[in-house]
Protein backbone atom coordinates (compact mmCIF):
# COMPACT_ATOMS: atom_id res chain seq x y z
CA UNK A 1 0.00 0.00 0.00
CA UNK A 2 2.90 2.78 0.99
CA UNK A 3 4.80 1.90 -1.88
CA UNK A 4 1.39 2.43 -4.28
CA UNK A 5 1.03 5.74 -2.38
CA UNK A 6 4.56 6.70 -2.93
CA UNK A 7 4.25 6.09 -6.59
CA UNK A 8 1.27 7.93 -7.33
CA UNK A 9 2.64 10.87 -5.54
CA UNK A 10 6.04 11.22 -7.50
CA UNK A 11 4.07 10.76 -10.50
CA UNK A 12 2.18 13.69 -9.28
CA UNK A 13 4.88 15.93 -8.24
CA UNK A 14 6.26 14.79 -12.24
CA UNK A 15 3.31 16.33 -13.91
CA UNK A 16 3.17 19.60 -11.80
CA UNK A 17 6.47 20.18 -11.60
CA UNK A 18 7.97 23.33 -13.66
CA UNK A 19 10.90 22.41 -15.98
CA UNK A 20 14.13 23.53 -14.44
CA UNK A 21 17.31 24.97 -15.98
CA UNK A 22 20.26 22.93 -15.11
CA UNK A 23 20.95 23.32 -11.59
CA UNK A 24 24.03 24.18 -9.75
CA UNK A 25 24.93 22.36 -7.11
CA UNK A 26 27.67 24.03 -5.43
CA UNK A 27 27.34 24.81 -2.28
CA UNK A 28 23.26 23.94 -2.03
CA UNK A 29 22.10 22.60 1.10
CA UNK A 30 18.67 20.60 1.30
CA UNK A 31 16.61 19.17 3.86
CA UNK A 32 14.51 16.25 2.60
CA UNK A 33 13.79 12.55 4.02
CA UNK A 34 15.32 9.45 3.03
CA UNK A 35 16.35 6.24 3.56
CA UNK A 36 19.25 3.69 3.49
CA UNK A 37 19.29 0.33 1.03
CA UNK A 38 18.87 -2.08 3.76
CA UNK A 39 14.82 -2.36 5.24
CA UNK A 40 16.90 -2.83 8.96
CA UNK A 41 19.00 0.57 8.10
CA UNK A 42 18.27 4.05 8.69
CA UNK A 43 15.49 6.17 7.52
CA UNK A 44 14.17 9.69 8.57
CA UNK A 45 15.24 13.14 8.12
CA UNK A 46 18.19 13.98 5.67
CA UNK A 47 20.79 16.65 5.16
CA UNK A 48 22.69 16.87 2.22
CA UNK A 49 25.31 19.72 1.08
CA UNK A 50 26.90 19.63 -2.73
CA UNK A 51 30.71 20.39 -2.92
CA UNK A 52 31.43 21.04 -6.46
CA UNK A 53 30.40 17.08 -7.56
CA UNK A 54 29.99 15.13 -4.33
CA UNK A 55 26.85 15.25 -2.51
CA UNK A 56 28.13 14.19 1.16
CA UNK A 57 25.38 14.03 4.10
CA UNK A 58 23.70 12.49 6.73
CA UNK A 59 20.15 10.10 7.45
CA UNK A 60 18.59 10.29 10.90
CA UNK A 61 15.90 8.63 12.12
CA UNK A 62 14.03 8.89 15.71
CA UNK A 63 12.26 6.37 17.77
CA UNK A 64 10.08 6.56 20.72
CA UNK A 65 8.48 3.74 22.41
CA UNK A 66 6.34 4.27 25.91
CA UNK A 67 4.30 0.94 26.30
CA UNK A 68 1.16 1.18 28.83
CA UNK A 69 2.85 -1.39 30.80
CA UNK A 70 6.94 -1.89 31.57
CA UNK A 71 9.53 0.47 30.67
CA UNK A 72 10.09 2.73 27.91
CA UNK A 73 12.98 2.90 25.19
CA UNK A 74 14.34 5.15 22.27
CA UNK A 75 16.66 4.50 19.61
CA UNK A 76 18.52 6.88 17.55
CA UNK A 77 19.86 5.55 13.57
CA UNK A 78 22.54 7.32 11.99
CA UNK A 79 23.93 7.30 8.34
CA UNK A 80 26.54 9.14 6.84
CA UNK A 81 27.44 8.92 3.02
CA UNK A 82 28.63 10.68 0.33
CA UNK A 83 28.06 10.21 -3.15
CA UNK A 84 29.76 11.57 -6.69
CA UNK A 85 27.51 12.73 -9.16
CA UNK A 86 29.02 10.97 -12.38
CA UNK A 87 26.90 11.73 -14.69
CA UNK A 88 24.78 15.53 -14.80
CA UNK A 89 21.94 16.24 -17.28
CA UNK A 90 19.58 19.51 -17.11
CA UNK A 91 17.08 18.04 -14.70
CA UNK A 92 19.07 14.59 -13.31
CA UNK A 93 21.87 13.81 -11.26
CA UNK A 94 23.42 9.95 -11.68
CA UNK A 95 24.99 9.72 -8.14
CA UNK A 96 27.06 6.82 -6.80
CA UNK A 97 28.67 6.42 -3.51
CA UNK A 98 29.51 4.74 -0.22
CA UNK A 99 27.33 5.14 3.08
CA UNK A 100 27.58 3.77 6.76
CA UNK A 101 24.74 3.23 9.26
CA UNK A 102 24.73 3.03 12.53
CA UNK A 103 21.59 1.44 14.24
CA UNK A 104 20.04 1.37 17.56
CA UNK A 105 22.02 4.01 19.29
CA UNK A 106 20.05 3.85 22.76
CA UNK A 107 21.47 4.48 25.77
CA UNK A 108 20.34 0.64 27.09
CA UNK A 109 22.75 -1.43 27.37
CA UNK A 110 21.27 -4.52 26.24
CA UNK A 111 20.99 -3.14 22.65
CA UNK A 112 23.99 -3.17 20.65
CA UNK A 113 24.92 -1.13 17.85
CA UNK A 114 24.63 -2.53 14.41
CA UNK A 115 26.97 -1.47 11.54
CA UNK A 116 25.99 -1.67 7.37
CA UNK A 117 27.93 0.11 4.80
CA UNK A 118 26.21 -0.06 1.21
CA UNK A 119 27.34 1.14 -2.00
CA UNK A 120 24.02 3.09 -4.06
CA UNK A 121 23.59 4.49 -7.19
CA UNK A 122 21.43 7.13 -7.20
CA UNK A 123 19.22 9.12 -9.84
CA UNK A 124 18.09 12.66 -8.84
CA UNK A 125 15.25 14.13 -10.67
CA UNK A 126 15.70 17.85 -10.14
CA UNK A 127 11.97 18.73 -10.54
CA UNK A 128 12.32 22.45 -9.49
CA UNK A 129 15.85 24.38 -9.08
CA UNK A 130 14.95 24.02 -5.36
CA UNK A 131 12.84 20.00 -4.91
CA UNK A 132 14.53 16.76 -5.79
CA UNK A 133 12.99 13.10 -5.78
CA UNK A 134 15.53 10.61 -5.86
CA UNK A 135 15.55 6.61 -6.32
CA UNK A 136 18.40 4.36 -5.00
CA UNK A 137 19.45 0.85 -5.58
CA UNK A 138 22.57 -0.44 -4.55
CA UNK A 139 24.42 -3.22 -2.88
CA UNK A 140 24.70 -3.36 0.75
CA UNK A 141 26.22 -5.15 3.71
CA UNK A 142 24.43 -5.67 7.64
CA UNK A 143 26.91 -6.34 10.26
CA UNK A 144 25.02 -7.09 13.44
CA UNK A 145 26.53 -7.02 16.54
CA UNK A 146 25.83 -9.99 19.22
CA UNK A 147 27.46 -9.99 22.84
CA UNK A 148 30.59 -8.30 21.34
CA UNK A 149 30.77 -10.44 17.98
CA UNK A 150 30.33 -9.25 14.96
CA UNK A 151 28.59 -11.55 12.36
CA UNK A 152 29.12 -10.45 8.13
CA UNK A 153 25.59 -10.82 7.21
CA UNK A 154 25.40 -11.70 3.26
CA UNK A 155 25.01 -8.80 0.99
CA UNK A 156 21.37 -7.90 -0.46
CA UNK A 157 20.82 -5.86 -3.54
CA UNK A 158 17.56 -3.21 -2.77
CA UNK A 159 16.56 0.36 -3.42
CA UNK A 160 14.38 3.19 -2.00
CA UNK A 161 13.69 6.62 -2.51
CA UNK A 162 13.42 10.27 -1.12
CA UNK A 163 13.15 13.98 -1.43
CA UNK A 164 15.38 16.84 -0.80
CA UNK A 165 14.23 20.37 -0.75
CA UNK A 166 17.55 22.24 -1.40
CA UNK A 167 17.97 26.85 0.09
Amino acid sequence: MSVRLGVVFVLVGILLASPAVAVDTDGKFGVGASSTLSPSGVSGLSFNYWVGALKVGTIAGFEYVSPSEGDSSHQLDLAIHGLYAIAREKRANLNFGIRIFLVKLSQSEDEPTDVGMEFPIEAEFWMTEHVTIAAHAGVGMFFPEQRKEIHVGAPAFSGGAGFTYYF
